[in-house]
Formats: C-alpha cells, sequence, structure tokens
C-alpha cells in the first residue's frame, strides 16, 4: 500500500508543483525594470518608459495611414467628460488661489482618485455608448460607414475626451453623421459622459481629422498629456481606435507595424505592413528558415 502523509497525499505520486528555478530567465528591462522578454533594450510593454514613445508613434502612425486612404470628408465631434457632481474639483489643489470659479485651464483639477477611476474606465464606456449610438443609426438607416476612429486628449482638468471622426462624404453620410452624433448627445449622460459637440463644422479630408488628433498623442510631453497617463497606468485600456473596414484595406495595425520593425531589425528591409505580415507568416510556416538577401551580382545563386 502507497504511503500516505498525513493529509492524505499519495508521496509515490510525482510532484507537479511549480518550480520556480525551473523558470527560463529573462533579464529586466533597463527602463522599467520588469521581467524583459524580447531581445531589445525595452520590455515592449506601454507602460515602459523606454518603449512608451514608440507605442504612441505607432498609433499616430495607423491613424495616418488609414484615415489617408479614406477617399471622401469627414468631420469631428468632441465628447467630454461630466460635470462636478460626478467629477468633483480638488479644493486642495487650488485653495491657495482663495475664493474663485474652478476651471482646468486656470489650474483647478479633478479629485486625483476620482480622475484616475474615471479615464481608466472611459474606453469601455466609450464603446458601449458607440454601440447604442450606432444601433439607433442603423435601425433607422440600414448600412453606414459609421465611426472612422477616435483618439484621446487630457483636458486640462486631468480627465479625458475624445475626438471622434465620422465619414462626411456623401449625401447619406450627412445624413448618418448628423443622426448619430445627435445619439452621442442624446446617451451621453447613460455613460457617464458630458458635453457632445453637435455644431457639424467644414468636412475636411482623412489626414487632416488625423494631423488633429496625432498631435494629442505625440506632441505633449506635459505632465497631463497621453504619454504621462501612460506611465502611471492611468491611461484608457485602448486609446486609438480605427474601423476595421480601413485596417482590412491597408493592413497598418498595430501588430503589422510591429512586424514591420522586426523585419527591419532582422533582415534591413523596409516593408509595408501587408508585405510584412507575409514573410513573418512564410518564416512562421517554415520554421528555422532564414531569408538571404539577394548577392550583389544578379547571376550569383543563394
Amino acid at each position: 500500500m502507497p504511503e500516505h502523509s498525513a493529509r492524505g497525499h499519495d508521496r509515490t505520486r510525482p510532484s507537479y508543483i511549480f518550480n520556480p528555478a525551473s523558470r527560463p530567465f529573462h533579464p529586466p528591462c533597463r527602463f522599467c525594470g520588469k521581467a524583459n522578454h524580447r531581445n531589445s533594450p525595452s520590455c515592449g510593454r506601454r507602460t515602459c518608459p523606454g518603449y512608451v514613445d514608440t507605442w504612441l508613434g505607432d498609433n499616430e502612425q495607423r491613424l495616418f495611414c488609414n484615415l489617408k486612404q479614406w477617399d471622401g470628408d469627414v468631420v469631428m465631434t468632441t465628447l467630454t467628460g461630466p460635470g462636478k457632481a460626478e467629477l468633483p474639483w480638488d479644493e486642495e489643489h487650488c485653495a491657495h488661489r482663495g475664493p474663485h470659479r474652478h476651471r482646468g485651464p486656470d489650474g483647478c483639477r479633478v479629485l486625483p482618485l476620482i480622475a484616475q477611476q474615471w479615464n481608466a474606465t472611459a474606453a469601455a464606456r466609450l464603446s458601449q455608448l458607440h454601440k447604442a449610438a450606432h444601433q439607433r443609426t442603423y435601425r433607422k438607416y440600414g448600412k453606414w460607414s459609421g465611426r472612422l476612429a477616435y483618439g484621446p486628449e487630457v483636458h486640462a482638468r486631468g480627465v479625458v475626451h475624445w475626438h471622434i471622426v465620422v465619414a462626411f462624404g456623401t449625401p447619406f453620410e450627412r445624413r448618418t453623421g448628423r443622426f448619430y452624433i445627435a445619439q452621442l448627445h442624446d446617451l451621453a449622460a447613460t455613460y457617464d459622459y458630458g458635453y457632445v459637440d453637435r455644431k457639424v463644422g467644414r468636412a475636411a479630408a482623412g489626414i487632416a481629422a488625423a494631423s488633429y488628433i496625432s498631435k494629442y498623442l505625440t506632441g505633449d510631453k506635459g505632465p497631463k498629456g497621453l504619454r504621462a497617463l501612460v506611465l502611471s497606468g492611468q491611461a484608457p485600456e485602448r486609446a486609438v481606435g480605427v474601423h476595421r473596414a480601413l485596417t482590412t484595406c491597408t493592413r497598418v495595425t498595430m501588430r503589422n507595424l510591429r512586424l514591420r520593425r522586426a523585419c527591419w531589425m532582422l533582415f534591413r528591409v523596409r516593408l509595408d505592413c501587408s508585405e510584412a505580415e507575409t514573410i513573418w507568416a512564410i518564416c512562421r510556416a517554415f520554421p528555422g528558415t532564414e531569408l538571404i538577401l539577394p548577392a550583389s551580382d544578379p547571376s550569383a545563386e543563394p
């Protein structure tokens, strides 16, 4: 009979307890100190100081490349956070000014804990708000181009608000776009949002909208910029979004941008995102193979 311990476990069976010593060693990242699973100086996390600028640059390029391919005009609307009832001001932060009206541009800030919690859930609530407004528009008009992209901007009071790009080229897109923006306004309070800009301005090309949004991604290096929110872990989980219809045509996605950068580091060739995706698929299909660059002599065989 097998021996049993006091707890009734069979000592003759092999032990499946995980041994930390058997875990492969990954050196710490030189920037953030976390485990670095990559063969590069930074660990590749967006919250790493050595990688955050690369992550923001990829998002900027994703916006430009995809919206540039949109052959129609677009408009933008702005979705802001709620008022002081939901986002109370930090009275101690600006107490030195004496009695005054709280305003973000004047240096007033929302309570840090409240702002952090609101920013962390902003992307999820934006997704729910968009889904509800999109369903209303679809029921009224049928299939439409919809929201093409969105990006964040950090308001002076310390909370995120969104810039949303809507197709606005054809007469049908103008009708559906106005209706969609109106639905965002009607549903905003339900999802803990505030003001929605319903004054549709002059339509512009998609690349102009990308240029406007991208300056808030890579241009603001201050303490209240998106970079600072990312490093502090307060940035929305999905800060920048692009419609799948655009990325399906261009193949400019965050994954393919990383693959293109990897192809440059490995093979020193500049590729489009679609080309990098194909080459990477070939390398995965035939593990152990290497891509050999052509010789200087065209007639030479590899």
